[in-house]
């Protein structure tokens, strides 16, 4: 059977991920993975699932936005046709949002009280099993959508973005054993760091056509004004909120 699907292992790791995912993340990441199913092949045989039952549904009509990152006009290389997938295939566009949270969760949370020095690594296998988790919802959004025969709307973004957002901050409170309040304002830095990161990557993005194109200093222009600002900010905000983990920590032993 393809990746061990035959075993008991699958259908416990599903149930424990939607009704228990800090308990099954906690015991992967601690070495106790007997009885798990291997994150990896169960992100790849989700995704396929949901990849299909999203691609039968209607296309969507949204219209990205991409003038506020782009002054000098809405011409990029990638993101234009990247945006337009995304909005096809929202399964794609949850993963590749979750993996901008790799790194800001590994600092934010780094001196959390129940997963206490957690590795790179530890937070990566964090973020492909709160993946799977939100694919799952999303399936479940879909399902609904198909099942009431609902036309999808352009909030569907938004739901689905609040989706992830949930599904982050469950499985965090529950995993790393902060506070209801002090689990929010971490994640709303986690999302924040996360969300500047996509921007800085469309500003490159954007800049690396304007030089193509000859308008080094349009380009130059944005790299100043706003590459370098948001980069700024990248650090500002995990580096304060990893000051105040590291602090809380101190202080508490």
């Amino acid at each position: 059977m393809l990746w061990g699907m035959d075993s008991r292992s699958l259908p416990y790791t599903l149930c424990q991920l939607l009704l228990r995912p800090a308990y099954l993340i906690r015991n992967y990441i601690s070495s106790k993975q007997q009885a798990s199913y291997t994150p990896i092949s169960l992100l790849v045989c989700v995704a396929v699932v949901v990849f299909i039952f999203v691609s039968i549904q209607p296309p969507q009509h949204v219209s990205w936005n991409l003038s506020i990152f782009a002054p000098a006009g809405e011409n990029f290389l990638m993101f234009d046709n990247v945006f337009d997938y995304f909005e096809q295939h929202y399964d794609v566009g949850v993963m590749f949002l979750l993996s901008m949270l790799v790194i800001p969760t590994y600092f934010i949370f780094r001196f959390s009280p129940q997963c206490d020095h957690h590795t790179l690594p530890e937070s990566l296998f964090i973020l492909v099993f709160n993946s799977i988790i939100t694919l799952l919802w999303v399936l479940v959004f879909w399902i609904f959508i198909a099942v009431f025969i609902l036309e999808p709307k352009s909030a569907t973004p938004f739901i689905l973005l609040a989706i992830v957002i949930l599904t982050v901050y469950r499985s965090y409170h529950r995993l790393f054993g902060y506070g209801r309040w002090s689990t929010l304002w971490r994640v709303i830095a986690v999302f924040i760091a996360a969300g500047m990161t996509m921007c800085l990557l469309v500003f490159s993005d954007h800049m690396t056509y304007l030089v193509a194109s000859g308008k080094s200093m349009i380009a130059l222009k944005i790299f100043v004004c706003r590459f370098i600002p948001f980069l700024m900010g990248i650090v500002f905000v995990t580096g304060a909120s990893y000051y105040i983990s590291r602090s809380t920590q101190v202080k508490a032993s």
